[in-house]
Protein backbone atom coordinates (compact mmCIF):
# COMPACT_ATOMS: atom_id res chain seq x y z
CA UNK A 1 0.00 0.00 0.00
CA UNK A 2 1.13 3.28 -0.72
CA UNK A 3 0.31 7.26 0.60
CA UNK A 4 0.61 10.13 -1.98
CA UNK A 5 0.27 13.42 -1.15
CA UNK A 6 -0.59 15.78 -4.28
CA UNK A 7 -0.37 19.50 -3.53
CA UNK A 8 -3.32 21.95 -4.06
CA UNK A 9 -1.86 23.53 -7.50
CA UNK A 10 -4.41 26.57 -7.73
CA UNK A 11 -6.33 28.74 -5.38
CA UNK A 12 -9.77 30.44 -6.84
CA UNK A 13 -11.49 33.89 -4.93
CA UNK A 14 -14.53 34.51 -6.76
CA UNK A 15 -15.03 36.75 -4.42
CA UNK A 16 -13.45 39.11 -1.40
CA UNK A 17 -14.21 42.29 0.26
CA UNK A 18 -11.92 44.09 2.57
CA UNK A 19 -13.37 45.70 5.84
CA UNK A 20 -13.10 46.40 9.32
CA UNK A 21 -12.14 44.57 11.69
CA UNK A 22 -15.67 45.01 13.81
CA UNK A 23 -17.26 44.88 10.80
CA UNK A 24 -15.69 41.37 10.08
CA UNK A 25 -17.01 39.96 13.37
CA UNK A 26 -20.52 41.19 12.93
CA UNK A 27 -20.81 39.45 9.63
CA UNK A 28 -19.91 36.23 11.47
CA UNK A 29 -22.52 36.94 14.32
CA UNK A 30 -25.44 33.75 14.42
CA UNK A 31 -28.80 35.10 14.46
CA UNK A 32 -28.17 33.33 18.23
CA UNK A 33 -25.94 36.64 19.23
CA UNK A 34 -23.02 34.36 19.07
CA UNK A 35 -19.90 34.93 17.03
CA UNK A 36 -18.12 32.23 14.64
CA UNK A 37 -14.06 31.88 14.94
CA UNK A 38 -12.39 33.52 12.54
CA UNK A 39 -8.82 32.47 11.22
CA UNK A 40 -5.43 34.29 11.04
CA UNK A 41 -2.51 34.29 9.24
CA UNK A 42 0.39 37.34 8.66
CA UNK A 43 -1.62 40.47 10.22
CA UNK A 44 -4.92 39.46 8.16
CA UNK A 45 -7.87 38.00 10.49
CA UNK A 46 -10.42 36.32 7.57
CA UNK A 47 -13.58 34.19 7.00
CA UNK A 48 -14.12 31.73 4.13
CA UNK A 49 -16.99 30.39 2.24
CA UNK A 50 -16.24 27.52 0.01
CA UNK A 51 -18.35 26.22 -2.74
CA UNK A 52 -21.13 23.50 -2.59
CA UNK A 53 -19.68 19.74 -2.59
CA UNK A 54 -20.02 19.38 -6.30
CA UNK A 55 -17.95 21.99 -7.51
CA UNK A 56 -15.66 21.22 -4.60
CA UNK A 57 -15.07 17.16 -5.21
CA UNK A 58 -14.47 17.88 -9.04
CA UNK A 59 -12.50 21.06 -8.65
CA UNK A 60 -10.27 19.40 -5.92
CA UNK A 61 -9.59 16.48 -7.72
CA UNK A 62 -8.30 18.98 -10.50
CA UNK A 63 -5.42 20.11 -7.62
CA UNK A 64 -8.44 23.26 -7.85
CA UNK A 65 -9.53 24.80 -4.43
CA UNK A 66 -12.35 27.54 -4.88
CA UNK A 67 -13.64 29.82 -2.39
CA UNK A 68 -16.74 31.33 -3.57
CA UNK A 69 -15.77 34.50 -0.59
CA UNK A 70 -13.08 35.86 1.18
CA UNK A 71 -13.42 38.09 3.72
CA UNK A 72 -10.88 40.10 5.44
CA UNK A 73 -9.58 42.64 7.88
CA UNK A 74 -5.65 43.31 9.27
CA UNK A 75 -5.15 42.62 12.33
CA UNK A 76 -1.56 42.85 12.88
CA UNK A 77 -1.07 40.85 15.68
CA UNK A 78 -2.54 37.43 16.98
CA UNK A 79 -4.41 37.13 19.49
CA UNK A 80 -6.45 33.26 20.35
CA UNK A 81 -9.31 35.92 21.67
CA UNK A 82 -10.81 38.98 20.03
CA UNK A 83 -12.63 41.57 22.44
CA UNK A 84 -15.09 43.17 20.59
CA UNK A 85 -17.76 46.12 21.71
CA UNK A 86 -21.19 46.22 19.43
CA UNK A 87 -23.80 48.43 19.67
CA UNK A 88 -26.18 45.01 18.81
CA UNK A 89 -24.66 42.51 20.85
CA UNK A 90 -22.04 44.35 23.56
CA UNK A 91 -19.29 42.75 23.88
CA UNK A 92 -18.49 39.88 21.72
CA UNK A 93 -15.45 37.26 22.02
CA UNK A 94 -14.43 36.19 19.16
CA UNK A 95 -12.01 32.55 18.38
CA UNK A 96 -9.65 33.35 16.63
CA UNK A 97 -7.47 30.10 15.07
CA UNK A 98 -4.11 30.87 14.18
CA UNK A 99 -3.26 29.18 10.87
CA UNK A 100 0.24 30.57 10.21
CA UNK A 101 1.81 27.23 9.90
CA UNK A 102 -0.17 26.01 6.88
CA UNK A 103 1.24 26.95 3.95
CA UNK A 104 -2.16 27.31 1.53
CA UNK A 105 -3.05 29.77 3.81
CA UNK A 106 0.27 31.93 3.72
CA UNK A 107 -0.04 31.33 0.01
CA UNK A 108 -3.95 33.38 0.49
CA UNK A 109 -3.18 35.94 2.67
CA UNK A 110 -0.26 37.03 0.09
CA UNK A 111 -2.64 37.06 -2.41
CA UNK A 112 -4.92 39.23 -0.46
CA UNK A 113 -2.51 41.70 0.31
CA UNK A 114 -1.06 42.13 -2.66
CA UNK A 115 -4.66 42.99 -4.46
CA UNK A 116 -5.29 46.80 -5.65
CA UNK A 117 -6.92 49.06 -2.96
Amino acid sequence: MEVKEEKIKEIIVHISQKMSLKELVLIRVRPDGRPVMLYWCDGIAYAVYSMGEKTWDDELIKGKYHLSTVYFAEMPEFKPILEISTEQFGGLKVPIIDMSMVDIDKTLIKFLKGKPK
